[in-house]
């Protein structure tokens, strides 16, 4: 019934199936003439003259290497079509778009909405499309649909949705939106369901400190609130036709795709992705009625196995995949990866069937020869595909050393110094149309005026002390790193605690006395009252993590911290504790700080030798010689001395394996750990005759850091490079490599 041609050409064709061979069988015999092209072959003599084999550093120094050599081919008026083969391009899809468009297309890179700078459209095609799962706009839709599902999840997607540029309010308020996600990151919970981040959420909007974003900031909330409330009135099993209008639903209640106009890619995906949803809703027949959470994973999966890719201009260079180039001429080629590990690629049988028939039967991947076998006829085939040819391998692969596959180990190898390779200009001067620099090494900020909020108390002179620039970033600025959420409760989560409870305990007590002479019972009792508040008003912060089991386990290694702390205070002299967590605002080298000591201990009160006695609890590790010196690392407890005059002051360790005081002070034995400065064990406190000195020069020193501080001084001059920069976190803000 099929007017069969009298001829067939079969082209690109490395081996056949066995239906493929039967249809040429029944072809042949019913006198069709099938003919095998193949590409021409170099003369004998000539094979390989024009193929060339380089080594690069690595993976990422090869894509460079190729995409300025096809760059420069361009430049100087190449033909075309210029071929990037790369067999391994399924898993490296991301990183050639990164490198192809910096080298190919870096305008685009800094492209900025203001000026207006149009770019030009790729100079490149990818033949390998992606999951549709995989591509950006249906990848944070996916994931806003997984918010639904009222579980815990990572505080990752939280902040996916967050900044995603697909919803409501990310184009408007993007700001906002960071704001938002450092807020909620900052508050330590790894894990959270959709009820209390929209109680967050809630709270956040309360405390916002920013007017600006009082309409747009929460513009997707209302959504979200929108979207909760439809799925509260669904039942729990719908079918799949009804749970594909339920997503659709809840995404146009979050604003997905988004305010700004989608660009051609976008389109197609959100064109894509509604097909999706309606060849996922034909799985009625299938699956019949199912759970949301069915569903979801049912159209996660989908999505994985549909190929997008979305359709553009011709463009004179191609990167394909080692089959997709089969049976294609260009007039320059690039290969990748052809190292031994690689290529020829390890066979893969099928696990489910038999090796030994596999192999009998010659099924693809099924032994080393048939993977080499097919290897060969690709390399000779993709070697005779182009006038001038370029194989690579990169010396370095996933941190091992490689070695050129021996399936082009006869090519004669160039030093990679000398191929041809384009001179990129400047990136920024492409995107903004800018001349020529003039480099500005800018180290002074504004002078810090009298309105001008700030925010940090202590720190700043801890920051201005550690370096300049970090000061002025972190305070000046705002800059903050991205707080990362640990399963179960951290270390400063635990000293909070700690703090919390003793400071409970101290307003009840008052001093020593009292502590004296309570029994253990009593004292016990009235530790449990103060934890278990603290452990409330903890779990109040963190409600997904502090709870349960957790909750318990909390409350008692915090009951005996506790314990053991108090034990050792009742040896103490007399004293009292006028001053537990008290705050209040100062001015201090013009600058207003808020000042909140831990503990200021009265001993000797009423004597002639009464004395104040400043304590600051800690949970880790802490030296005296962080207070000394021009840049003191640690410069709270000396900045507190001088506001508080105080007689001495001291760190106290409360922790499993160090309870005791360790500090100085005007006269000795105010409490155990606390010494004269002649006997302390710090050689910095050894320099001065008398307490005042000390307290002079550190009035001395804060000063000047305040001054520096509040005159704009931002100089990037860490005083430790190998201390400082190892532990902060504006990195990429002041590009300091140490």
């Amino acid at each position: 019934k099929i007017d069969i041609p009298k001829r067939f050409i079969l082209a690109g064709f490395d081996e056949f199936t066995p239906r493929q061979q039967d249809l040429l069988e029944t072809l042949g015999n019913s006198g069709t003439q099938i003919t095998h092209w193949a590409p021409r072959q170099p003369h004998r003599n000539t094979r390989y003259s024009d193929c060339v084999r380089v080594c690069l550093a690595d993976e990422e120094k090869e894509l460079g290497a190729a995409a300025r050599w096809a760059r420069a081919l361009i430049e100087r008026g190449a033909a075309g079509p210029i071929g990037i083969v790369i067999p391994a391009l399924t898993g490296m899809r991301s990183a050639v778009l990164r490198v192809f468009d910096g080298i190919l297309r870096p305008e685009a890179k800094y492209a900025i909405e203001e000026l207006d700078t149009p770019h030009a459209p790729r100079a490149f095609n990818i033949s390998l499309g992606e999951p549709l799962a995989r591509v950006p706009l249906v990848r944070d839709a996916i994931a806003a649909l997984t918010l639904a599902n009222e579980h815990r999840h990572p505080i990752s997607v939280f902040s996916q949705f967050l900044l995603s540029p697909y919803f409501a309010g990310a184009e408007s308020d993007l700001m906002g939106h960071a704001r938002l996600d450092v807020s909620l990151r900052a508050m330590g919970e790894p894990l959270l369901t959709l009820s209390t981040f929209l109680r967050y959420l809630e709270s956040l909007s309360e405390t916002d400190t920013h007017p600006d974003s009082e309409t747009d900031t929460y513009l997707f909330q209302a959504g979200l609130l929108r979207g909760v409330s439809l799925l509260r009135e669904l039942p729990k099993k719908q079918t799949l036709s009804n749970w594909a209008q339920t997503f659709a639903d809840w995404l146009g209640c979050l604003g997905w795709p988004g305010e700004r106009a989608p660009n051609s890619d976008e389109y197609q995906a959100v064109g894509a992705f509604h097909e999706l949803l309606a060849e996922f809703a034909g799985l009625n027949l299938i699956l019949g009625k199912c759970t949301f959470q069915i569903a979801l994973s049912r159209l996660r999966q989908v999505a994985e196995k549909r190929i997008f890719q979305p359709r553009s201009d011709p463009a004179p260079i191609q990167i394909l995949g080692a089959q997709e180039a089969a049976g294609l001429s260009f007039s320059h080629l690039w290969i990748l990866g052809l190292h031994a590990e690689s290529w020829p690629p390890p066979p893969r049988p099928n696990p489910f069937l038999p090796i030994k028939l596999q192999r009998h039967t010659g099924m693809p991947q099924a032994s080393p020869d048939i993977a080499l076998s097919k290897a060969q006829r690709a390399t000779d085939r993709m070697l005779a595909s182009a006038d001038e040819i370029v194989v690579s391998y990169p010396r370095i692969s996933g941190d091992l050393a490689r070695t050129p596959s021996p399936l082009i180990a006869m090519l004669p190898e160039m030093d990679p110094a000398i191929l041809l390779q384009s001179g990129l200009p400047d990136a920024w001067c492409v995107g903004a149309g800018m001349g020529d620099k003039e480099p500005l090494l800018d180290t002074q900020g504004p002078i810090l005026e009298s309105d001008d909020s700030l925010r940090g108390g202590t720190r700043i002179w801890q920051d201005q002390a550690a370096c300049p620039f970090r000061a002025f970033a972190t305070h000046r600025l705002g800059a903050t790193n991205l707080d990362v959420p640990t399963v179960g409760l951290d270390y400063a989560m635990r000293g909070i605690m700690v703090h919390r409870a003793l400071e409970l305990i101290w307003r009840e007590l008052r001093d020593s006395n009292r502590l004296a002479a309570m029994e253990d019972a009593a004292l016990r009792s009235k530790i449990s009252v103060a934890v278990d508040r603290t452990v409330f008003e903890a779990a109040k912060k963190r409600p997904e993590t502090l709870r349960g089991r957790l909750q318990e386990i909390e409350r008692a290694r915090l009951a005996a911290l506790v314990m053991e702390w108090l034990t050792f205070e009742k040896g103490r002299r007399p004293f009292t504790v006028i001053a537990p967590e008290r705050g209040r605002l100062v001015s201090f080298g013009d600058l207003p700080v808020s000042i909140r000591p831990d503990r200021i201990d009265r001993v000797n009160q009423g004597t002639a030798n009464e004395q104040d006695l400043l304590i600051d609890y800690k949970t880790g590790n802490a030296a005296m010689g962080d207070w000394f010196g021009k840049r003191p690392t640690n410069p709270q407890l000396p900045l507190y001395a001088v506001v508080e005059e105080s007689d001495g002051i001291g760190f106290a360790f409360v922790r499993r394996g160090r309870m005791g005081i360790a500090g100085i002070a005007a006269l000795p034995d105010l409490a155990p750990g606390i010494e004269s400065m002649d006997k302390a064990g710090v050689k910095a406190a050894k320099e001065f005759d008398d307490w005042d000195g000390l307290l002079g020069t550190w009035r001395q020193t804060l000063v000047q850091l305040a001054e520096s501080f509040a005159k704009g001084d931002a100089e990037v001059d860490p005083s430790s490079p190998t201390e400082t920069c190892r532990y902060c976190d504006l990195h990429s803000l002041c590009r300091v490599v140490f």
